[in-house]
């Protein structure tokens, strides 16, 4: 699923993050390698810095996931704060924009001059999808328009009304 979405994107450069085992490396195969080696990947890493026009964004899977929808803000915004006190001492780039997965959950939290935004899921209706998460599952992808330094970005979520829980009456 994820080597036909990238391709429909047609980009010219990909650069792609791992996810963590407990999605893509049973065994500890990290099979993303094979989805990077199938889509012509740029590059592949823990954790990615990359430049597009002028906006730095932070690249990296995992995030923590609050249990209270309200919170989830917070977390983002931690992430924010921990690269500004990276780059404070001069080990990280200060990224304008930073993205995160692991949590299936289409969330934000944005000031002045940064984007902390955890994506929307590829996937939902498998045991991890079905088993483990809490909370409303965003199933969708994130297309981001860069120019001169400034970015937008657009959310296209899917229709989720098939999976809808139906009730059993006995």
């Amino acid at each position: 699923m994820a080597v036909r979405c990238i391709n429909v994107v047609k980009a010219k450069k990909i650069f792609m993050v791992y996810g963590t085992p407990f999605h893509a490396a049973s065994g500890y195969n990290d099979w993303e390698d094979e989805i990077a080696d199938s889509v012509g990947a740029t590059k592949i890493g823990a954790r990615e810095f990359i430049e597009v026009e002028g906006v730095v964004f932070d690249l990296k899977h995992k995030v923590g996931k609050s249990s209270i929808p309200h919170g989830q803000g917070t977390l983002l915004a931690k992430q924010k704060l921990w690269n500004t006190v990276w780059a404070e001492i001069d080990m990280q780039p200060n990224a304008q924009v930073v993205l995160r997965g692991h949590i299936h959950d289409y969330c934000g939290i944005f000031r002045q001059n940064w984007l902390a935004m955890s994506c929307p899921a590829l996937e939902w209706s498998t045991k991890y999808g079905t088993r483990m998460t809490d909370g409303i599952v965003n199933v969708g992808l994130i297309l981001f328009k860069v120019e001169n330094g400034k970015y937008e970005w657009e959310h296209y979520g899917c229709d989720l009304g098939i999976l809808k829980t139906k009730v059993i009456k006995v």
